[in-house]
């Protein structure tokens, strides 16, 4: 049975898990209600769990360029087993978003031990955006916290982007199958979700988790309703023949998509999808400042784990000179 939740319980919560994701790097924590995503025909088939809540609290977890240098600075491959070391960030997502979890449900008093070493927590679930389900696997719990409130996520693929785009996130372009951010354009990390047995509160739960600058002008939409269009074309909107513009521009796009999936992907190809990438958001020159850096963007579509390791002491000797 789960432990009734007071409102300063829930505050408590919301404010410790932001404390702690924002430590890891993750700085962006956009909260929604899983119905948002549930009642489109998507989310239907395949929908987040409810707790028979009728707004269900749920937290999108991303993160801007910023997360490059926090991970960095923790980095070390002695540490790693061989699975953890084929993805470092995955893992890193893995081993901490839940375990923030847990710990802020304990810090709210909703994950509570009696004398008889009963353990009751608030239900909850973490799935993860490089994961067909999550992890941990269905009907375990997350590492390091046995007998707690884990419900396993939907067993099929959740499509993390379609999440992110009827929770009010980022827009998903089918052009470019990029999710584009209204402040940060293409350069976001769609990392996990956490879903928890508590009633989603617009006007309690968005104060409460926008008390950052990055969660507070990273979100612009406070009711969970998705973007009514593409940000990207947000200025070329503006112009007498905006959408004739924004046309032209979608062709565009379209054209030299098709042209990358024609070839298929190679590892040594990936400055021609960055620079793609960079297409989708020419017409916004304020989101050039959240470009990513150049080890980042490598990382990104390369996954060369074997260089982390390299960056992550130059990172170390730069900032002890």
């Amino acid at each position: 049975m789960a432990p009734l939740c007071k409102p300063e319980q829930k505050e408590v919560f919301l404010a410790s898990l932001q404390a702690s994701l924002g430590r890891l790097g993750f700085d962006i924590v956009h909260p929604f209600a899983a119905q948002s995503y549930n009642e489109t025909e998507v989310g239907k088939t395949n929908p987040l769990p409810e707790f028979s809540q009728r707004s269900t609290l749920s937290i999108y977890i991303a993160n801007t360029k910023t997360f490059w240098e926090v991970f960095l600075r923790q980095y070390d491959s002695t540490k790693l087993t061989a699975v953890e070391a084929k993805d470092p960030i995955d893992h890193y997502c893995e081993h901490h978003i839940p375990k923030v979890t847990v710990q802020a449900l304990q810090d709210a008093g909703l994950l509570v031990i009696d004398q008889n070493m009963t353990k009751t927590s608030t239900p909850f679930t973490v799935a993860f955006s490089h994961y067909k389900p999550s992890v941990p696997a269905p009907g375990s719990c997350p590492e390091g916290s046995p007998d707690t409130g884990f419900v396993p996520p939907p067993e099929k693929v959740l499509r993390f982007q379609q999440v992110a785009h009827f929770s009010g996130l980022a827009f998903f372009n089918p052009v470019s199958y990029l999710s584009m951010h209204p402040t940060y354009g293409p350069w976001t990390g769609l990392r996990a979700l956490i879903v928890v047995d508590l009633e989603y509160d617009p006007s309690q739960d968005n104060a409460q988790l926008f008390a950052s600058e990055a969660s507070r002008c990273g979100t612009t939409t406070l009711d969970s309703t998705a973007l009514p269009s593409n940000p990207a074309f947000a200025l070329l909107r503006q112009q007498p023949d905006g959408e004739a513009l924004v046309k032209d521009r979608e062709r565009i796009i379209q054209e030299k998509w098709d042209a990358l999936l024609a070839r298929g992907y190679e590892n040594r190809d990936w400055r021609e999808w960055i620079d793609f990438r960079k297409t989708t958001a020419i017409d916004r020159p304020d989101w050039q400042a959240w470009q990513y850096s150049e080890q980042q963007i490598l990382y990104h579509y390369t996954k060369c784990a074997d260089r982390l390791q390299g960056w992550a002491d130059e990172l170390r000797e730069r900032e002890r000179t």
